[in-house]
């Protein structure tokens, strides 16, 4: 019951929500499958189906260094910004279509102990994430955002950064708790 599974009942029989995520994705990967999906997505056919995208990147790119998840922030910047151009290329193709918005959306904080609680439970001796690392390409993605002149979505902030009581935003210490869930 996340974020687009609610999307998805509030928009019902008005739009259609498309969600292209994949646990464990970073930029590297979204970048190779994005053309598929703006095809999936109708982009560049005249049809007047998109209202918007979303890119919510940045947690899986912020693993330490070493891990098979880490993009360095100078890539998964650039990564960003070849999505953007990408998407809006698709658009361009058709001059008849506006090109949707972009709506940019920067990594969650993370909750150290916690995550390392929960790796441990699957046989990793240590944490891969920290809060400083997320917070350092959310900076990023709002670099991009500016740039490019994006909407951007700071979670990182609106759910405490690293003020206290924000780890009840977080069921294992990396993913999202149900709102229900908080108290």
């Amino acid at each position: 019951d996340g974020w687009i599974s609610r999307l998805s009942s509030t928009y019902s029989r008005r739009a259609d929500v498309l969600s292209r995520g994949f646990s464990g994705y970073n930029t590297r990967h979204a970048l190779d499958n994005l053309q598929s999906v703006l095809i999936d997505c109708g982009a560049g056919t005249g049809r007047r189906g998109v209202l918007f995208y979303t890119l919510w990147f940045g947690a899986n790119d912020a693993a330490l260094p070493g891990t098979r998840q880490h993009v360095p922030v100078e890539e998964y910047t650039s990564n960003i910004k070849n999505m953007v151009e990408l998407i809006r290329a698709a658009h361009n193709d058709d001059a008849s279509t506006q090109v949707p918005p972009i709506v940019l959306i920067t990594p969650p904080p993370v909750f150290s102990p916690k995550w390392e609680e929960f790796c441990k439970t699957y046989g990793r001796d240590k944490s891969d994430r920290t809060n400083e690392a997320s917070r350092q390409y959310g900076l990023a993605m709002q670099s991009v955002g500016k740039e490019l002149k994006c909407e951007t979505l700071d979670t990182w902030t609106l759910l405490g950064g690293d003020a206290q009581g924000y780890e009840r935003y977080l069921t294992d210490g990396l993913h999202l708790r149900r709102l229900d869930d908080i108290g």
